[in-house]
């Protein structure tokens, strides 16, 4: 276990993670620096994960666990905030890989003058920046944060675009270092009602007390696309969840980005289209699955997103679903999103 005093906590939540485990600690403890805490949260899993944890914390005294009820990723980084003794929190996922040596070096230029650090990624499947010539670092501060909060919830913004194909994500609490105090203090967790859009809400409650962001998209961590996770696979009552997120940001807002959020909550819907009743994984009738997509779109948030937004800022590829779905024609959106799904074009 470390003792004294420590720089950073690094929280993992797994569960059922023992297929990635060992890729995922193996690159957390070539770490090089003593000065921070590793913590393991075991959401309740029920596979080999705790053998193989175990005998990476037996190894490296920076590592601890924390043995927890299954409740959910939220709950999880939760439990890890609560545990943590750093002045900086970052978070790792069971099933991703760190670039060690990014991370030692930023390790290493924590400073609290910068409430909030971003680090570049990339996705096994797609690469990642990593060439020298091609590194860009510096600080966001001002208008360049109110731009990074309304990025978070529409991602189509010329600022989120750019920031996007630099390496660096606005969305995920990955490749990022936050500060124990501004959390603690401001009661900023993760909300646990959530499975999808979680971490939107978590960094836009964040970057409220932020004044300054310190940046650089040079590679740091490894997302690896798992077809088990939720975002990938289909589950019952995800299209909800999309539409549940959707009134949370807007409680959160109260009011304020009034375009970002109709472009957000379009998207949310055509997700919730795409990953649910407009399927073909979903084995309902087309009927049940229509009045269950209809019944969220009569909405009042729906319509007020959908009376607001600009087709214009939507992506082109979801711009024939978006129209059909304004004007509610969800037979067309179900043949659309479909004949989609069965050919090898993207839809984002």
């Amino acid at each position: 276990m470390v003792t004294g005093e420590v720089l950073a906590s690094f929280i993992i939540p797994i569960y059922n993670a023992e297929k990635y485990l060992n890729r995922c600690l193996s690159s957390i403890v070539a770490m090089k620096n003593n000065d921070i805490e590793i913590i393991i949260v075991d959401d309740g899993s029920t596979d080999d994960s705790a053998s193989i944890y175990e005998k990476y914390k037996a190894a490296d005294s920076r590592i601890s666990v924390v043995k927890k009820k299954n409740g959910g990723v939220s709950s999880a980084r939760n439990r890890g905030i609560l545990t943590a003794r750093g002045e900086w929190i970052a978070f790792i996922d069971g099933d991703d890989e760190i670039v060690p040596t990014v991370y030692d070096s930023c390790l290493s230029q924590l400073d609290q003058r910068f409430e909030l650090y971003m680090l570049g990624m990339g996705s096994r499947n797609a690469g990642c920046i990593d060439s020298e010539e091609k590194v860009v670092q510096g600080v966001w501060s001002g208008k360049d944060i109110e731009g990074i909060k309304k990025g978070i919830f529409n991602p189509d913004t010329k600022l989120a675009k750019r920031v996007k194909s630099q390496g660096i994500s606005l969305n995920a609490p990955w490749c990022k270092f936050y500060q124990k105090r501004i959390i603690i203090a401001n009661n900023i967790f993760f909300p646990e009602k959530l499975s999808i859009g979680e971490d939107c809400v978590f960094n836009f409650l964040y970057l409220n007390y932020v004044n300054s962001i310190s940046y650089t998209n040079k590679c740091a961590y490894y997302y690896w696309i798992n077809p088990d996770s939720v975002i990938h696979k289909f589950v019952s009552g995800k299209g909800r969840q999309y539409l549940i997120t959707l009134e949370e940001v807007y409680d959160l807002l109260k009011g304020a980005y009034s375009l970002e959020y109709a472009q957000f909550g379009v998207r949310q819907y055509l997700h919730a289209l795409k990953s649910e009743w407009c399927t073909i994984n979903n084995r309902d009738s087309y009927d049940i699955r229509k009045k269950d997509a209809m019944k969220w779109r009569e909405k009042d948030l729906v319509q007020k997103a959908f009376d607001h937004f600009k087709l214009s800022q939507i992506r082109w590829e979801a711009v024939p679903v978006a129209f059909c779905a304004k004007r509610k024609w969800f037979l067309l959106c179900d043949l659309m999103l479909k004949t989609k799904e069965k050919l090898p074009i993207k839809f984002k």
